[in-house]
């Protein structure tokens, strides 16, 4: 007894473990529900061949018939069975399987749903190439829009490199104020193809998500924090808001700038480790502009 509780111990263990690991792995999901699909089968047939009695039917047999009525394909019969034993043990079986049915349907229906939640949130991938990647977010953005879409005149041309490539913009911002910043820019210029993804551009993962190793070129603006947030453009105190900010003074401006300049430090190393990849150095293979705005 002491063995079995032992081992049914380490069977839950295991069991919470791949469970654990299989929350957010969707294909770990599918090959242990493809896995348990094949031992259900195979202890099914196993059943369904002892229940039917000796000789009465094939292995092969067995295998497809249980396959049949676990799945339940078109066709399939739990009533005609050699022996009540035996259509006893194919109805648990269906049974059985309608379980097997909703934990595939409720698998597919997480993952569709994770899936939309990362649209949403700004969270799903790119697969571009050749396009122009915008790191950070700050007051600069409506004016490089801008001057982006001033270039899309020249695509017809062809003279300017930026001419006719969307742009992807990857910041650690809402994607709905991204969104709604550049929708009310888009109303009145339709030329310019614009993504927005909410991520840190210091991370290579999310430097991945936006495929930064194939774009054609990459800016590099410098990121709003929240000390800097009433900066100007190019990092100037607002006039309107000198008298509030006297007990700041040059040391509150200096740490926020400080802060952003260490953030856009740490996009520039993620930058190139994501660049760099395998192979030559990425300063020896990589032919694309890299700007900072």
């Amino acid at each position: 007894m002491l063995g079995l509780a032992r081992l049914w111990h380490v069977v839950l263990l295991v069991r919470a473990r791949l469970e654990a690991r299989a929350v957010g792995n969707f294909k770990l999901r599918i090959a242990l529900l493809l896995g348990f699909s094949v031992a259900n089968v195979g202890v099914g047939a196993l059943l369904y061949k002892l229940a039917s009695g000796p000789g009465a039917v094939t292995t092969e047999d067995a295998l497809f018939t249980v396959y049949s009525v676990l799945y339940s394909v078109p066709g399939a019969d739990i009533t005609q069975a050699s022996s009540r034993l035996a259509t006893v043990v194919l109805n648990l079986i269906f049974l059985f399987g309608l379980l097997v049915f909703a934990t595939i349907l409720a698998m597919i229906t997480e993952e569709v749903n994770s899936m939309l939640l990362d649209v949403r949130s700004g969270k799903a991938p790119l697969a571009m190439t050749g396009h122009i990647l915008l790191l950070n977010w700050n007051q600069q953005v409506p004016f490089l829009l801008d001057q982006l879409q001033q270039v899309q005149g020249a695509a017809a041309a062809g003279r300017h490199p930026f001419a006719g490539r969307p742009l992807v913009i990857l910041a650690d911002a809402a994607k709905d104020d991204m969104d709604a910043a550049v929708l009310s820019f888009m109303r009145h210029h339709k030329q310019l193809e614009v993504h927005t993804r909410s991520g840190k551009p210091y991370r290579p993962e999310h430097l991945q998500r936006v495929s930064a190793a194939t774009a054609a070129a990459v800016l590099v603006l410098h990121p709003e924090t929240p000390d800097s947030s009433g900066a100007g453009a190019h990092g100037q105190a607002d006039p309107s808001s000198s008298s509030c900010s006297s007990t700041a003074g040059p040391l509150g401006e200096a740490r926020g700038s400080s802060g952003a300049a260490a953030l856009r430090l740490q996009s520039l190393m993620a930058l190139a480790s994501v660049l760099l990849g395998d192979g030559p150095p990425w300063w020896c293979r990589c032919r694309r502009p890299l700007l900072a705005a």
